[in-house]
């Protein structure tokens, strides 16, 4: 059924007003479409009204909306493109920029067909970045028209007029004669039609910030990154769900927080500094790294990039991407070390290598020189003593005890540099008598005061792991003798059925341990690297500290497995 439309012409202002509130109102760009339609066919009386928009170059024009007696309908059939070609009225209007009219009996030769209706009117829809569709009015009636809606309205009188040209150089029949009230409601026309432009000039760029918000919306939601903003002051003002798979907090809960709370204060301070100097700089891009922490308490590495923020070229803020990389400084952590390792074994291989052959020429000197010498004056005071056997025996038995004496120290003097070699008491009674042996026999052999002290059940361990704890501690006892100048020195060792742990301190020089083992390697100190080597081959974990003029201390700690420790261990 037909709805009732309103008094053409006079509805005007309110048509107008309609149009400003739509503007100022919501931004659905199918809705504005039809709405423009149909204040347009109340504004001028039309049979139809319909909404057509070019695109970008103008070379198609789309139908979009239209409105008829019934309500919304499809004014020209779908909503697809349709290419403008020259001398088309869409092509004209576009342009002249201006109100076009066409009146019958000329039947068009269009893109479209408009035939059904007697008279046409198009207005541009101008706005300031060009003219972006066409506001067309559809008359049904012989002698309708702008004109006739005028008469309608009460302020012109009806009458004939002259012809009327339309594109294409046609001329139709005499119609209603133009006067200042048909000219009025052109201006009306065009000014809807204008005012149809702004709407839905605003309405696509709504739509189209609406659409890039939904896209940066689940952009920031897929990423895998945390996305962030910061207002001027350091306050969280949008945070992607992401933050909650990192540091267990949900958006909401960061929201109007400083980041100030969720770092370490060394690490807002490298921040701060950071941004300082890109704003001094006039930089737009700022890269630091967040040391955070998880609501569960961990520490989380965040690699920061962010873009900043002015606002009448003051600063206004933050926008960023906080990538974890806890897992990524970790792994660059093992390489780094795992580097360094092997510079020093290959130090300490190096060493060992020259240590060996120093220690073969060391084994083959003290056999040649002591054993082998003791050995060969025996065999020739033997030769010297055998003719006294018949002609002398008084003097043969002298030369004989001499002779036994020689061999005595000989003897002692082998199993003196076989116990240097490895004491026979570590494979024999275990670890603790060997101590005991090593503490007694540095006592004897120095000025350094050695104490040993055992807690705990003493056991036997496996032998791999007594002979890396008797050699960590004989090497650091050397230490002590040869290079701290102590006057006293403590072993200690404390058995439990999970570690064996000892801890060999002294009082005296202590040297600078900064750098670790990297740093002994480098600095020749191969007796502590060797001692680390040997803590590692065991599992164990070896640490040295000194203060310079407070003494040293090595700490080793040697876990053990379950049923690893055995009989007890007995002492000398």
């Amino acid at each position: 059924m037909n709805k009732k439309r309103r008094r053409p012409g006079a509805a005007a202002a309110e048509v107008i007003l309609e149009m400003v509130d739509l503007a100022s109102g919501g931004m659905d760009l199918d809705d504005v479409l039809h709405r423009t339609a149909r204040f347009a066919r109340e504004l001028s009386g039309a049979d139809e009204a319909g909404v057509f928009l070019y695109d970008d170059d103008g070379k198609s024009v789309v139908p979009a909306a239209g409105f008829g007696p019934d309500g919304p309908t499809s004014l020209v059939g779908e909503k697809i493109a349709l290419r403008v070609h020259e001398g088309s009225i869409f092509a004209d209007v576009r342009e002249e920029n201006t109100v076009l009219e066409v009146l019958e009996p000329v039947r068009l030769r269009d893109i479209i067909d408009l035939s059904r209706f007697a008279s046409l009117y198009l207005a541009p829809m101008a706005a300031e970045e060009g003219v972006l569709g066409v506001l067309l009015l559809g008359y049904h009636g012989s002698n309708s028209g702008m004109s006739e809606a005028a008469a309608a309205d009460g302020t012109v009188p009806s009458g004939p007029g002259g012809g009327a040209a339309v594109p294409g150089g046609a001329v139709n029949p005499p119609r209603v004669a133009a006067t200042a009230a048909d000219a009025q409601m052109r201006r009306l026309f065009a000014a809807v039609a204008r005012q149809a432009a702004v709407v839905i000039s605003r309405a696509r760029l709504f739509s189209t910030l609406e659409k890039s918000e939904e896209q940066y919306r689940r952009l920031t939601e897929n990423a895998s990154d945390i996305v962030f903003s910061l207002d001027a002051s350091g306050r969280f003002t949008f945070l992607n769900s992401r933050v909650f798979d990192i540091l267990g907090y949900k958006p909401t809960e960061l929201a109007g927080q400083y980041y100030s709370e969720i770092v370490t204060a060394e690490s807002w301070d490298a921040a701060r500094k950071a941004l300082r100097a890109c704003l001094d700089a006039g930089g737009s891009q700022v890269a630091y790294e967040w040391k955070a922490v998880s609501k569960s308490g961990e520490t989380v590495l965040l690699d920061v990039r962010a873009s900043v923020l002015r606002r009448d070229g003051q600063y206004a803020g933050q926008q960023g991407i906080a990538r974890d990389v806890t897992e990524q400084r970790r792994m660059e952590q093992e390489i780094k070390r795992s580097r360094q390792r092997q510079s020093e074994m290959r130090d300490y291989l190096a060493l060992v290598t020259r240590v060996q052959e120093e220690e073969r020429k060391r084994v083959a000197r003290e056999l040649h020189d002591d054993t082998a010498q003791a050995l060969v004056a025996l065999s020739r005071r033997l030769e010297m003593t055998l003719p006294y056997v018949r002609s002398d025996p008084d003097q043969a038995c002298e030369r004989l005890e001499q002779l036994a004496r020689l061999a005595d120290t000989a003897l002692e003097n082998l199993r003196r540099f076989t116990r240097d070699l490895r004491p026979p008491v570590l494979d024999d009674l275990g670890l603790i008598p060997a101590l005991e042996w090593l503490a007694s026999d540095m006592q004897a052999n120095s000025r350094v005061r050695v104490t040993l002290a055992v807690t705990g059940n003493p056991t036997r361990l496996p032998s791999d792991t007594e002979t890396a704890v008797f050699r960590i501690a004989q090497e650091a006892l050397n230490n002590v003798q040869r290079h701290s100048g102590a006057g006293c020195a403590t072993v200690r060792v404390r058995y439990d059925d999970r570690v064996v742990e000892l801890i060999v301190e002294d009082d005296g020089k202590g040297f600078d341990v900064e750098g670790g083992a990297g740093r002994f390697a480098s600095t020749g100190r191969f007796g502590l690297v060797g001692m680390n080597e040997r803590a590692q081959l065991v599992g164990g974990r070896l640490t040295v500290s000194s203060l310079t003029g407070k003494g040293t201390r090595v700490h080793l700690e040697v876990p053990l497995e379950p049923g690893e420790s055995g009989k007890s261990a007995g002492r000398h």
